[in-house]
């Protein structure tokens, strides 16, 4: 399905903001329409498929994390910025340093991307 089609379809679904004028294209609204439908969706509102497979996602993605947390390239990346992190808030999966959550997050980012 293409962004048009899905914003045709979140329309139709009452989730797309209503439209100034006839005619007017949704597609620019593509952001606030997706937005939208994240604020108001539940969780019994996704199909039992689209719940598993964000679940294993989810673990494989920490899997990826952990996996390469211990990876040269980490290594190089936390020595680099450590020194411009705030106070320690958050986990860099894998490994014992605490970051700032900015920095914690790119790590768990960079480490999750080495295999």
């Amino acid at each position: 399905m293409d962004r048009r089609k899905f914003v045709g379809a979140a329309a139709a679904a009452g989730f797309a903001p209503q439209l100034k004028a006839a005619g007017e294209a949704p597609a620019k609204d593509v952001t606030l329409t997706l937005a939208n439908y994240l604020v108001k969706a539940k969780y019994e509102d996704l199909p039992a498929p689209v719940r598993k497979e964000a679940q294993r996602t989810l673990l494989n993605w920490a899997g990826c994390a952990i996996g390469g947390s211990r990876h040269e390239t980490v290594d190089i990346a936390v020595a680099a910025l450590a020194p411009f992190s705030g106070p320690g808030q958050a986990s860099v999966l894998g490994r014992k340093e605490k970051l700032d959550v900015l920095h914690a997050s790119l790590m768990n980012g960079i480490s999750s991307h080495i295999f």
